[in-house]
């Protein structure tokens, strides 16, 4: 398989320890672009938010901490990723 096609498959869906690294490195570069759409869907403290595709869960956690009294859930295909975003956001997750 090609590297980049490699890498667009681990990015789509990651697995393994490149997936989780390559998750880390996505979380740090897309932060100011995920933190933009918290701010454009005006999130209100009653909303209830479902995001597809949480990944490495920063983002849902921003939702979760604005919608402080709504619900907040998502889905995630790759099984590391929600591992991942389960031990991010396990604070969050116990305080529900």
């Amino acid at each position: 398989m090609r590297r980049p096609q490699f890498i667009a498959r681990q990015a789509s869906c990651p697995t393994g320890v490149l997936g989780t690294l390559l998750a880390k490195i996505m979380a740090r570069k897309t932060a100011p672009e995920n933190g933009e759409a918290i701010r454009i869907l005006n999130l209100k403290p009653t909303n209830c938010v479902f995001e597809v595709g949480f990944g490495h869960g920063r983002t849902i956690a921003m939702a979760a901490k604005t919608a402080s009294k709504g619900v907040v859930a998502g889905i995630d295909v790759s099984e590391p990723m929600v591992r991942m975003a389960q031990r991010y956001n396990r604070t969050l997750i116990s305080s529900r």
